[in-house]
C-alpha cells in the first residue's frame, strides 16, 4: 500500500467517525452513512463501508448492530470519541490529515 492510499484510508475511517459523533449515543443505518461519505467527497459501496466499519470495530471505536430486515446500525463509542478529539492516538485513524 502507498503511503497517499494509506493517507486515504485513515481520513475515511476518520470521517466515518466524525458522521457519527454528533449523535452519540444513538446509532446511524449504514445507509445515511453512506451518504454522509458521499457528501465528503468519499461515495463508496456497501462493501466498502462494510470493510472500513469492521476495521473500526476492531478497534472498539464503533459498535455495531445487525437488525432484521438486513438493516445495519453503527454508533461511536466512547474510545472512538477520544480517538476523535484527539485525546487518545489510535494508528489508522486520522493520521496525516493536515
Amino acid at each position: 500500500m502507498t503511503k497517499s492510499e494509506a493517507v486515504k484510508h485513515d481520513r475515511i475511517r476518520h470521517l466515518i467517525l466524525k458522521s457519527l459523533s454528533p449523535g452519540h449515543p444513538e446509532p446511524l443505518d449504514t445507509v445515511v452513512l453512506r451518504r454522509h461519505m458521499a457528501t465528503f467527497g468519499y461515495p463508496m459501496t456497501e462493501e466498502d463501508l462494510t470493510s472500513y466499519v469492521a476495521y473500526l470495530e476492531e478497534k472498539a471505536l464503533v459498535k455495531v448492530d445487525k437488525r432484521p430486515g438486513d438493516i445495519v446500525m453503527v454508533k461511536i463509542t466512547a474510545i472512538g470519541m477520544d480517538a476523535l478529539d484527539e485525546r487518545i492516538n489510535v494508528i489508522g485513524v486520522g493520521q496525516d490529515l493536515e
